[in-house]
């Protein structure tokens, strides 16, 4: 759950209230290259490639351009962030 507790981080250095998102993990075990192979797409879209390498996820960047500021739902975009950092 890194992208939650870094999002959340974010949006609380912003000064704005954060709910922490309660998400359904439904995807079924996979393979380890199945892994590998998903983990290396997720940083090939990440914007920032030099901290992805290293675990570390900025959902406010593409492609996940998550909104901490309240006024766009942001969920969508944590989920597709959390999904691809099981990789």
């Amino acid at each position: 759950m890194l992208a939650s507790s870094l999002f959340m981080s974010l949006c609380l250095l912003a000064g704005k209230p954060v709910a922490k998102p309660e998400l359904p993990m439904t995807d079924a075990i996979r393979i380890e290259s199945e892994v590998v192979e998903a983990g290396q797409a997720a940083i090939a879209r990440y914007e920032d490639r030099q901290l992805a390498p290293l675990g570390f996820l900025d959902v406010t960047k593409a492609p996940y351009n998550a909104d901490c500021s309240g006024k766009t739902d942001a969920t969508a975009a944590l989920q597709q962030a959390m999904r691809e950092t099981r990789n």
